[in-house]
């Protein structure tokens, strides 16, 4: 019995870094959409700035 709550506290474990891990990832789109919109405004902001 006592393996079996082992089994269970384990598994539940692997679940908890999987949604850690599914987060992380959902993180790193996240950051790098933003830091994709950051440069394309710092490009937009710099030809402005040489216009000006």
């Amino acid at each position: 019995m006592e393996k079996i709550n082992i089994r269970k506290e384990r598994l539940s474990l692997i679940e908890y870094l999987n949604v850690l891990v599914k987060i992380q990832a959902l993180y790193d789109v996240i950051s790098d959409a933003a830091f994709e919109r950051f440069k394309v405004r710092r490009q937009q902001t710099a030809k402005i700035g040489q216009n000006g």
